[in-house]
């Protein structure tokens, strides 16, 4: 299994990955499984939205790319309903780290509306959720019966009850007739994944289409990163990881004083060690790959 994860997430990150410097989609990536917390008293990660706030306010130092929803939290607004095409990269360390469907579901979507509340996107959550949890837990490629367990997922999934239950929060009546009327297009569809929302989608297009990255170059040091970071997701899908170990301390986040000392350990980042100074920018090295910080 940890080797199919790595072959997987490789295949995702590999068009990122092929410069000093990833891109936003790595970094959202890295950002997500960073704010994976086991339960304690439960099987399974939850997606820890108070670390992930920390994460958003470090994000603004180093991001490498441009992107609507991330800007809008970057600058501590609220959740559009603006369709969220990096949604991918977001959710894919946390379906990976838990073995359950429930919590999948559960923890993919509230990843999803810290940004968003477009309905497209939860049920194409649901969807992508669906697919690549049957493959990572039983290899499966089936598309007939990835399409079955998929639309049976989609008929039980309540809007109300996701909000209801982890945001005490009632739906508005607009927006329930809405999802409904989009749920019920999804569930009478022949082919779920016959929809131009899914032609660019990595987890389709590697699990159904057969997709590979064989043409991609990856750099060494990235690709050591995407070996240690599949036996870490790996480890989190087990119960393989004390959360006690990777509690941090969310005083400060700041990054910028800490360029001037060299190497630093950041609440965030982990260890650092910067590598190139200039004037405006310094690339930092860190456990999950180089990024360059405006000074």
């Amino acid at each position: 299994m940890e080797q199919r994860i790595y072959e997987f997430i490789k295949y995702c990150n590999s068009d990122s990955l092929t410069d000093e410097i990833p891109s936003l989609n790595y970094q959202l990536f890295t950002m997500s499984l960073r704010s994976m917390l086991p339960f304690e008293h439960k099987i399974g990660c939850k997606f820890d939205e108070i670390r992930y706030i920390d994460e958003i306010k470090t994000l603004k130092y180093y991001i490498n790319g441009e992107d609507k929803l991330v800007i809008n939290k970057i600058k501590q607004n609220s959740a559009m309903t603006t369709y969220d095409s990096l949604l991918e990269y977001k959710i894919i360390p946390i379906i990976i780290s838990n073995a359950i469907w429930e919590n999948i579901v559960n923890e993919v979507l509230k990843c999803l509306v810290f940004y968003t509340y477009s309905k497209e996107n939860i049920l194409e959550a649901i969807v992508l959720s669906s697919v690549l949890h049957e493959f990572i837990e039983n290899n499966c490629i089936d598309k007939d019966y990835l399409h079955s367990v998929t639309k049976q997922r989609i008929i039980e999934f309540s809007i109300k009850d996701f909000f209801k239950d982890n945001f005490d929060a009632p739906v508005k009546n607009t927006y329930n007739v809405s999802f409904e009327r989009e749920r019920i297009s999804y569930i009478m569809k022949e082919n779920i994944f016959d929809s131009d929302f899914f032609l660019d989608k990595k987890i389709i297009n590697y699990v159904l289409n057969k997709s590979s990255d064989e043409n991609a170059t990856i750099t060494d040091f990235n690709n050591n990163n995407l070996q240690n970071l599949s036996s870490y997701l790996y480890k989190l899908r087990k119960g393989m990881i004390d959360p006690r170990k990777i509690n941090y301390n969310s005083n400060n986040t700041e990054l910028k004083p800490n360029i001037e000392q060299g190497s630093f350990t950041h609440p965030i980042l982990g260890k650092c060690l910067v590598i190139k100074r200039t004037e405006n920018e310094a690339i930092v090295k860190t456990k999950t790959g180089n990024i360059k910080v405006r000074v």
